[in-house]
């Protein structure tokens, strides 16, 4: 089942966006997150390394 998720808590979220972070609702748990380019890039070297 979807979480309720307040759309006050998305427009805050999408205000402390800075310009290497992107901000994304997360539907299933009704939380907002942020993820930085530094993120993404360390996301993406992990995947690379185990194969994936």
């Amino acid at each position: 089942m979807k979480k309720a998720v307040k759309l006050e808590d998305i427009l805050e979220g999408m205000e402390m966006q800075f310009d290497e972070t992107n901000t994304y609702l997360n539907v299933r748990e009704g939380i907002v997150v942020q993820v930085s380019e530094g993120q993404k890039r360390m996301s993406h070297l992990m995947s690379f390394m185990i194969g994936k």
